[in-house]
């Protein structure tokens, strides 16, 4: 993969600051990507400051996702016994004929709003976060094998594929939505630096697929 990356910043009054982010990325396996960032930092006062973000941002998958050949043996839920189960690349052809495709990178869109200052002796900072996540990476539910399907793998050299009854494959195939809220006090007593942060945050699922493993997303 090659990167170009640019980064500027531009204090455009006394109060207010901006900075603002570019990054170019050319990757042999799913193609480019493009993300660009902007910030703002501006002073309510002396002792008070307001701060924001907006960026775009992206996960490539790893080629362990991309590429993985495996066969463990697991129990099986329904009837308690064993049974070995694959994990096969996404592109296999087996894997195509069940809904999976080459990998794409996992997209996200963050926001951060927050203020902060100081008030006597002590330091404060108050940040919210809204991060909304594309094609995020996951196995797919299992797929049982027929002996045609047997045959395939063991004819693209799948370690294992004569001893499995079933496979899955990662896919990009749900969306998640994180928000929350961060806060942060200090303050210094003598020589010791005093810190006490919070953090509340929570993730939902906003979409799915039909590819995806809703055991392993929640």
């Amino acid at each position: 993969n090659f990167a170009a990356y640019v980064q500027s910043g531009w204090q455009a009054s006394a109060d207010l600051y901006i900075e603002s982010a570019l990054r170019f990325e050319d990757f042999e396996d799913f193609g480019t990507t493009t993300n660009y960032k902007l910030g703002f930092n501006y002073n309510l006062g002396d002792d008070m400051f307001l701060r924001g973000t907006y960026s775009t941002g992206f996960k490539a998958p790893t080629p362990g996702q991309s590429n993985t050949s495996n066969t463990s043996t697991e129990i099986d839920p329904a009837t308690g016994k064993l049974r070995n189960n694959g994990t096969i690349p996404a592109t296999s052809a087996v894997a195509l004929l069940n809904g999976g495709a080459p990998l794409d990178p996992e997209e996200s869109t963050n926001f951060t709003l927050g203020f902060g200052g100081t008030i006597g002796a002590f330091d404060f900072t108050v940040d919210y976060f809204d991060i909304d996540v594309e094609d995020r990476l996951n196995l797919s539910s299992e797929v049982s094998l027929s002996a045609t399907d047997i045959a395939s793998l063991i004819a693209d050299n799948v370690p294992g594929a004569g001893d499995m009854t079933a496979f899955r494959f990662f896919t990009n195939d749900f969306d998640t939505n994180t928000s929350g809220f961060d806060v942060v006090i200090s303050t210094t007593t003598g020589g010791t630096e005093w810190n006490l942060a919070y953090n509340n945050t929570s993730t939902d699922v906003t979409d799915r697929g039909a590819t995806v493993d809703n055991d392993r997303v929640r």
